[in-house]
């Protein structure tokens, strides 16, 4: 599926010669892209919405927050694991998003269209989603049909494929079942992070898993993807 989507977004890429329309083409092909690399490596579930929030994922920080489930344990959210792979294809993803909106300056565009002002909230780290559609002019958020829509009809897969593969592949990596279920948010017993039962503190757990997230993701070859060129 990554495989897919990324040959679609590499179809769609704007070159130095651009135009609106090949901007947005751009832009929805790509963060399609990213919103599905995240989600696999985070074990994201199905979802109208995906909620990975901008004000959640600081670049450096030594986990991020994620609510994709009703009842969790710490402040609705749970904290997550992010490794290199993932805080660096988000690194690429805000650079993208700063060229972009120079581009958009470039053509016109005022700051105070919904696509710029959607733009320069996920830069300032807003709390709004982190990936973003373009649709009529409008910043549009992404889910796991958006994700399904841009595969070809006859790829028949679960799009919820990462939260999967991921726990198998962390437990072959040595990975401790309750650290597993810590970070693929089942949140049973001593695995939920502000539970006082937890073998493990919050940035212990959070590094394991984040090294076994890596060492997976190059495995796959999915090394970070640079979007917009200056």
């Amino acid at each position: 599926m990554d495989a897919c989507l990324l040959c679609k977004y590499q179809d769609v890429k704007a070159g130095k010669k651009y135009n609106l329309d090949s901007l947005y083409r751009h832009h929805n092909g790509y963060a399609i892209f990213c919103c599905h690399r995240v989600a696999f490596l985070e074990s994201g579930r199905l979802a109208d919405e995906y909620g990975f929030l901008a004000s959640d994922y600081r670049i450096g920080a030594a986990f991020g927050l994620l609510d994709d489930k009703s009842g969790n344990a710490f402040l609705g959210k749970s904290p997550i694991p992010i490794p290199v792979c993932v805080a660096s294809q988000i690194d690429l993803w805000l650079a993208n998003l700063r060229i972009f909106d120079a581009r958009l300056e470039k053509l016109g565009i005022t700051p105070d269209t919904p696509v710029r002002k959607r733009i320069q909230e996920v830069l300032q780290g807003a709390n709004v989603p982190l990936f973003f559609r373009i649709v009529d002019g409008y910043p549009v958020n992404i889910g796991s049909a958006d994700v399904s829509d841009a595969l070809p009809k006859e790829l028949k897969l679960k799009l919820d494929d990462g939260r999967h593969f991921m726990q198998n592949a962390l437990r072959r990596k040595g990975v401790q079942s309750p650290l597993v279920d810590g970070a693929v948010r089942h949140h049973t017993a001593g695995t939920a992070l502000s539970s006082g039962m937890s073998n493990a503190t919050q940035i212990e757990w959070l590094a394991i898993a984040a090294d076994a997230i890596d060492q997976v993701a190059i495995e796959l070859g999915f090394f970070p993807i640079v979007g917009l060129g200056k």
